[in-house]
């Protein structure tokens, strides 16, 4: 973190601590309007790095928004539907193993697989 006098990072942890004693918010974007137009009511510069390290400060301490997911469950569209889980047994997790094992090796030792399409002149030497 660069020096205090440079970012103001520690003067508008202060105005953010006093507009959290006032009001509460849902969510950062709120927050950081509510920062934004204290700074210019005050007519306080600011740039973007000075706000996020007030609120590392901050953060640091206490929670910056209440927590967004409280009281809150998903509602499913019809375009969704639900995960469904494959459980394969261990003799079938075996075979695919063996398999991607053979794939993966038979292509290694291959001499006349041609160069990967981003690099055109180089070529395969055995």
């Amino acid at each position: 973190m660069t020096h205090d006098h440079e970012t103001k990072s520690r003067l508008l942890a202060k105005i953010v601590r006093n507009v959290l004693a006032r009001e509460s918010f849902d969510s950062l974007a709120d927050l950081t309007d509510a920062l934004k137009f204290e700074c210019s009511r005050l007519k306080i510069p600011y740039t973007p790095q000075d706000i996020s390290q007030a609120f590392a400060m901050i953060e640091s301490n206490k929670a910056l928004v209440s927590d967004p997911t409280f009281g809150l469950e998903r509602v499913r569209t019809g375009k969704e539907s639900p995960r469904e889980e494959t459980i394969i047994g261990l003799a079938e997790a075996s075979k695919i193993y063996a398999e991607c094992k053979a794939r993966c090796s038979s292509a290694a030792h291959r001499s006349d697989a041609p160069a990967p399409e981003h690099f055109p002149r180089l070529m395969r030497v055995s």
